[in-house]
């Protein structure tokens, strides 16, 4: 396994990897290293200041390293600021299957809060040479930085706001127990296998429900039809992505965003019925909402038959039911004059979340 260690300045990196290292026995390759390295010995002209630089001089490098030790099935803990944003696009699934991502940043409240400490505790792993050269304000634009850029990655960043000692902890205790999920967008050439996917999901968990002879269907005996599916996938501001775990696709994910009105709508999640029940759906749901910290307020619906969903959404995502639709208080899209044709098989719950 290759753990990949990327965030902002001071936000202790160094001191993880360092723990990591202690924890697993992995060994433990700093890009800083790197940088000094061959900075030092003249192999490059460039110097510690040249951040962007130096990434696209580092990371070939880095990338290749890594691809060696997987080929190799050896572990390694990497660890630095040199790591593009949208670093997956240089692997596909066969490396990504065995990386780990963290990223680290701190809040605004964190660095308001802590700043002396931060300072303090800047050289514990490593000594820093004229490191001073840094404000509250500076420190918040460089945290917004990597939280901004990695989340529209669909990256998940973990926020030290609080306690710093529990965050580096809790990270530690979740690398065996939380799914290594990341998000993905949709290609092209996987939209077909995308549908066909969804409407498996579907009409599993409709059989596990009422049994084969289920008749809660859209089209021929599916219960959600590859029109519903396409009308949400191709629908306006749609975002599509397929849930991976460890690099291999388990599911998928269309939203609807209006980021204008901060509002965003799940049109549809679903994870393969083959990957139930290891926290693939709540840990793909809050990739999402690390992607979209912008809006406020989200909204689902489900089958009132979809007793999975409900318990999903309502005590693993943190959900609120706000409707039942019937034929009695019919979805907005319904029609009034189609209204009466609805039967017990159209009833839906409609759910929101508001963001704190």
């Amino acid at each position: 396994m290759i753990i990949l260690i990327t965030g902002a300045s001071h936000t202790g990196k160094t001191l993880l990897a360092q723990r990591l290292l202690e924890e697993y026995k992995y060994p433990y390759l700093s890009i800083d290293h790197l940088k000094m390295g061959l900075i030092r010995s003249g192999k490059t002209t460039l110097t510690p200041e040249d951040d962007d630089a130096l990434t696209e001089y580092l990371w070939p490098i880095v990338r290749e390293i890594i691809k060696t030790a997987i080929e190799n099935k050896q572990n390694l803990i990497v660890e630095g600021c040199y790591i593009p944003f949208d670093w997956r696009s240089d692997f596909d699934e066969r490396y990504l299957s065995s990386i780990r991502f963290i990223c680290l940043a701190m809040t605004d409240a964190y660095i308001e809060a802590h700043f002396d400490g931060i300072r303090h505790h800047a050289s514990d792993i490593e000594t820093r040479q004229c490191d001073t050269d840094y404000s509250t304000e500076s420190l918040k634009a460089d945290n917004h930085l990597y939280i901004d850029a990695f989340t529209r990655n669909g990256e998940h960043v973990t926020l030290i706001d609080t306690a710093y000692k529990q965050t580096i902890r809790t990270i530690i205790e979740a690398m065996d127990a939380q799914p290594n999920i990341t998000l993905a967008p949709l290609q092209p050439d996987d939209r077909e296998q995308f549908i066909l996917d969804n409407q498996w999901a579907f009409k599993y968990g409709a059989q596990q429900e009422f049994g084969l002879r289920d008749t809660r269907t859209e089209e021929g005996e599916e219960v959600i039809s590859r029109t519903t599916i396409e009308n949400s996938i191709d629908g306006e501001n749609a975002e599509v992505y397929r849930i991976l775990l460890d690099g291999q696709k388990v599911g998928g994910v269309v939203l609807k965003i209006d980021r204008e009105k901060a509002e965003g709508e799940l049109e549809l999640l679903f994870v393969s019925p083959e990957v139930h029940s290891k926290g693939i759906g709540q840990a793909a749901w809050k990739a999402v909402e690390a992607m979209h910290p912008e809006i406020r307020v989200w909204e689902t619906i489900t089958p009132y038959f979809e007793k999975r969903n409900i318990h999903f959404y309502v005590n693993r995502c943190g959900f609120h039911i706000v409707e039942f639709w019937n034929k009695y208080h019919h979805g907005p899209a319904v029609p009034e004059e189609e209204a009466g044709n609805w039967s017990e098989d159209d009833e839906m719950f409609v759910f929101k979340k508001v963001m704190g």
